[in-house]
């Protein structure tokens, strides 16, 4: 497992350090951050427009030899012990504010507001990320100033779920995938969007399902005045829905309910394709396949830019001005082919200079 050398430098002195990580890494001279409560991890970081804040997902993290000891104590825990919970981390106090149960959060481009995907229903104490946990997860807005959330657009009747919400650049919409179960244990991919001026939702787009696989929409970004979706499309038919087939990687416009190719990565099997991922940038677009690039003004990606990122490691998210880069650690656990999370780091996109480090505990 290979990470950045400053991440390695970094590690070393989490390795020497006490318990209470009162001992900062000498790498770059890198301010160790205390904010952390125990078992808790911190995952998802978005930037705020200034690059002062973080919006974070913390999720309660233990051991299998805690989780037994618990067990066989007794002791009860309730029912969204488990459950992600979306907050803004200020980088230059440590304050964290917690906004509510929820993953995937991303500022308004002003920074007052916060479009996040609510988990809708408790996950009764289930660790696992299992699709029937996202049932009825909607999309909702948080006003800062108000401290208040509400739903903008909710699946209907709780059927299906949706996922990865966005601010178009002039904060008037709010874009998000909508996931609809379909025929044969698959899903309906809708690319949707809603008006917060008119309150009204609509779909702009749904790929096409060749035989009995349907066509995927990754992620999906504003990049100036055209509207980017990653998609993934089956290359051939399929008689049953879960039958292998190969998948044609595209980034396309989408306009008019209908999908143009801007580049193709061409056929890909699963695992390549679960390493390629859309980012949103404030301030344009870059894009993540198996390494970071940043797109043309065409809307094409360029040459591969900032560390570089080994199968299975978290890409991270950069910021919008494209300094920095905020990203998960992990180690293997000694004798073990198993990697352990160990921190949240924020460094420099181009050097690898460490600014900030979150420890898991």
């Amino acid at each position: 497992m290979i990470v950045r050398a400053a991440s390695l430098l970094f590690l070393a002195a989490l390795a020497a350090a006490s318990s209470g990580f009162a001992a900062e890494p000498a790498a770059n001279d890198s301010t160790l951050f205390r904010w952390s409560k125990p078992g808790l991890r911190i995952r998802d970081p978005r930037f705020s427009p200034d690059g002062k804040e973080l919006l974070v997902v913390v999720r309660v993290h233990e051991s299998a030899t805690r989780i037994l000891i618990d067990d066989l104590k007794g002791r009860e825990k309730g029912e969204r012990h488990y459950d992600p919970r979306v907050g803004i981390l200020t980088l230059a106090d440590q304050r964290f504010q917690e906004i509510g149960y929820g993953r995937q959060a991303r500022f308004s481009p002003d920074g007052r507001a916060v479009v996040l995907i609510v988990q809708a229903n408790p996950s009764t104490l289930e660790r696992s990320e299992d699709l029937d946990k996202f049932e009825g997860n909607y999309v909702a807005l948080y006003d800062r100033e108000k401290r208040k959330t509400r739903a903008l657009a909710k699946p209907k009747k709780g059927w299906g779920f949706h996922v990865a919400p966005y601010f178009s650049p002039d904060g008037k919409l709010v874009r998000y995938l909508y996931e609809v179960p379909a025929a044969g244990g698959t899903y309906r991919f809708q690319l949707c969007e809603f008006d917060l001026a008119s309150r009204e939702a609509r779909m702009l787009y749904e790929p096409p399902r060749v035989g009995a696989t349907p066509g995927v929409v990754i992620d999906h970004a504003q990049f100036g005045d055209r509207l980017l979706a990653y998609l993934s499309l089956p290359a051939s038919a399929t008689k049953y829905a879960l039958e292998p087939v190969e998948l044609v990687e595209q980034l396309a416009d989408i306009r008019d309910g209908t999908a143009t190719e801007r580049f193709s990565w061409g056929r890909q099997d699963l695992p390549e394709q679960e390493m390629n991922r859309a980012m949103i940038i404030d301030a344009g677009v870059m894009i993540f396949d198996g390494g970071w690039r940043r797109l043309s003004k065409e809307g094409v990606p360029g040459n591969p830019v900032g560390p570089q990122i080994e199968t299975g490691q978290d890409p991270g998210m950069p910021s919008p001005d494209g300094r920095l880069l905020a990203h998960a650690v992990f180690v293997l656990e000694e004798g073990s082919v198993l990697a352990r999370y160990v921190a949240l780091v924020v460094e420099e996109f181009d050097t690898g200079k460490v600014i900030a480090i979150f420890p898991l505990d």
